[in-house]
């Protein structure tokens, strides 16, 4: 499951620099788990690493490492160079072992645990027993995701009384990786890591094509005037051009929208990402935290009319998926209309293209040559 929220975060942008912490017995394994299942590349530090980087801090110099919680809790050397990096993605294996039995009484991979979790915007605590019978020692426990979760025991204890956690979803692994598809025959959990590696390696073909692209000496080719298409005003052309009174009535639309559901919207339009608005549902509890997020295109019509993409837009909807939505306005002159389109890839696009070309016949290249 770790892989499957790395490979997600990943594909959203949100991840770059990596750290697995677990029993030392369990490194090489996790090393070996992520590169044949997730082709993610991670490196093992431990003491030996430390030693041949010296001088170096090889925590800030890595962006994907596995290292042993014991070693690097108990190691003075190793534990301050630790803390002296930062992380995107903290994912700690085995986490009861993270334990605090008082205010007063804090392990050392608990003090470790307490330094991680202010070093990351994402912590994930990964463990089959999080409750050892202590109300307290869980209390510490969950106050390494989020110190105000549970002010104190006796919030705790009341919760447990209810059984009732809105922040907390109980998901077995039966529950993920089950049901399979009847017509592929694979499994939701299968399916999914299966986009993500698609997704993440064709972003990974981009950039690596946009890394040949380099800026070199201006050479003068020619000069063009650039005028306003003489089909602007025709039914096959019109709706693809911008009219920007029609755009700010499709965005505020949209905006509205996800704010009356709840969601913070940013506008992104000014960055050429593909697509204008970046809507994100805040935590009930923690309104730093987002638990949905939706990247959206907006389109706006004077009237009723077709809906185009440029080359930009599509290739967004393409890497996306899901998480891409089509918010389609119209009648912005009089009472506007939004449909939202989720996935609008997946909709039968057609390539517009027209170019101009002119012609002449090899005989009058022939008479007219010098």
């Amino acid at each position: 499951m770790a892989g499957l929220l790395l490979k997600e975060l990943k594909a959203r942008g949100l991840v770059q620099r990596t750290l697995i912490v677990t029993p030392a017995n369990l490194s090489f394994q996790w090393q070996r788990e992520m590169k044949d299942k997730f082709r993610e590349n991670f490196e093992v530090i431990r003491s030996d690493v430390l030693r041949a980087n010296y001088g170096q801090n090889p925590w800030q110099d890595r962006d994907q490492v596995v290292t042993s919680i014991s070693w690097v809790s108990r190691v003075e050397d190793a534990r301050d160079s630790l803390l002296r990096s930062r992380w995107d993605l903290v994912i700690v294996d085995e986490a009861h072992k993270m334990a605090a039995y008082a205010g007063d009484k804090k392990t050392l991979a608990y003090q470790l645990g307490e330094k991680l979790s202010e070093m990351t915007d994402h912590f994930l605590l990964m463990t089959a027993t999080p409750h050892k019978g202590d109300p307290e020692n869980f209390c510490l426990f969950l106050s390494l995701l989020d110190k105000d979760v549970y002010g104190n025991i006796k919030s705790l204890q009341e919760a447990m009384r209810r059984n009732e956690a809105p922040f907390y979803l109980r998901r077995t692994k039966e529950a993920l990786v089950s049901f399979p598809d009847p017509e592929t025959g694979m499994s939701q959990a299968e399916q999914h890591l299966d986009e993500l590696n698609n997704r993440l390696e064709a972003r990974r073909k981009e950039l690596d094509q946009e890394r040949h692209c380099t800026i070199g000496d201006i050479t003068h080719i020619g000069r063009a005037m650039v005028l306003p298409h003489l089909d602007r005003q025709t039914p096959q052309i019109a709706p693809m051009v911008r009219d920007e009174e029609v755009e700010k009535i499709a965005v505020k639309v949209a905006t509205e929208h996800e704010e009356a559901r709840g969601f913070v919207v940013e506008s992104v339009e000014a960055d050429n990402r593909g697509f204008d608005l970046i809507s994100r549902k805040p935590h009930p509890e923690d309104p730093k935290t987002f638990i949905e997020v939706r990247f959206i295109e907006v389109k706006g019509r004077a009237g009723v009319g077709e809906i185009f993409l440029s080359a930009n837009e599509y290739k967004a909807a393409e890497r996306l998926k899901a998480d891409y939505w089509l918010y389609a306005v119209f009648n912005c002159g009089s009472t506007p209309e939004l449909n939202t389109i989720r996935d609008p890839f997946r909709l039968d696009w057609l390539p517009v293209t027209k170019v101009e070309q002119y012609k002449v016949k090899p005989s009058a290249v022939r008479e007219s040559a010098s």
